[in-house]
């Protein structure tokens, strides 16, 4: 019912952020448990961001093996990064989720990015088109993002723990 996210340690001399974060795995319940009965109570509720952050990191666990490297970044100097995805050969994947349908980038993403250095850097938003916001950083919608992390399981990418 509820889902710690810990957070990527690397070495960087940054001061890092250190406690979990967690998710209730079942938006449903969330809402429920909240009140929130319909898409319109639910659009400007303060929970709205959070619950969607929760609702995509349930959809990338559900793609990824049991051993999945499912990570947060963030420094005290506020760099973050929402979801840092580690792959088995040593790959990184960024990923920030926005819950709107014209995503913007951070610069605590940008400075996250540079001390985490992923090989692929994404904002997933509530769209479907997929799009470049930047050199290297693309806006992707959740469905897109799950048919490349399958591909990469499919590919014997796999996905591991940190060493």
């Amino acid at each position: 019912m509820v889902y710690r996210l810990p957070p990527w340690h690397g070495n960087t001399r940054k001061r890092l952020v250190k406690s979990p974060r967690i998710f209730v795995s079942d938006t449903g319940i969330l809402h429920t448990l909240l009140g929130i009965d319909t898409f319109d109570v639910l659009l400007p509720h303060p929970v709205a961001g959070a619950s969607w952050e929760s609702f995509v990191i349930g959809q990338i666990r559900s793609v990824l093996p049991e051993r999945a490297g499912l990570y947060f970044y963030g420094s005290a100097g506020g760099a973050e990064i929402d979801i840092v995805l580690v792959l088995a050969n040593g790959e990184q994947w960024a990923i920030e989720v926005k819950r709107t349908l014209n995503p913007k980038i951070e610069r605590g993403f940008i400075e996250a990015c540079g001390e985490v250095k992923p090989s692929r850097h994404y904002i997933c938003y509530a769209g479907e088109e997929r799009f470049p916001l930047r050199r290297n950083i693309e806006a992707i919608g959740v469905g897109d993002l799950m048919r490349e992390l399958v591909e990469a399981r499919e590919l014997g990418k796999g996905f591991a723990g940190q060493s």
